[in-house]
């Protein structure tokens, strides 16, 4: 078993209550011309008991004394109706890259990347 496999079978059927990042260290401005990178870690938190930090290919518990600053569709800028709270995880899929993408019931996908920074993109499947 592969650990996509093991982190599926982890979060499958589990309910994302809230999810967080850590402050933000950034900007950095290692390509001019184009908008500076930011570095950050992103933390589900699942059933309203544990805490999970995910990024671009891992999965794993949260234990760090960083203060989390709770997302919102307001500090994160999304749409009011993009509903990410309290929905069911249904799947977790692996990329060709590796990366993982949490798929919620409502049709919500969840994926952190690395890129030129952390990215992390919430958004409805058509």
């Amino acid at each position: 078993m592969n650990d996509a496999e093991k982190y599926r079978r982890l979060v499958k059927g589990k309910t994302l209550t809230n999810l967080f990042f850590t402050k933000q260290d950034g900007p950095y401005d290692y390509r001019p011309g184009i908008r500076p990178a930011y570095f950050f870690s992103t933390i589900m938190e699942l059933d309203d008991k544990s805490q999970w930090v995910f990024d671009y290919d891992s999965l794993f518990e949260w234990k760090a004394a960083d203060t989390l600053i709770e997302l919102t569709n307001e500090n994160w800028d999304l749409p009011e109706a993009l509903t990410f709270k309290g929905q069911t995880i249904v799947d977790l899929t692996e990329g060709e890259e590796g990366n993982l993408t949490f798929h919620l019931g409502n049709g919500i996908t969840i994926a952190h990347t690395i890129d030129y920074g952390d990215q992390l993109s919430i958004r409805k499947l058509n």
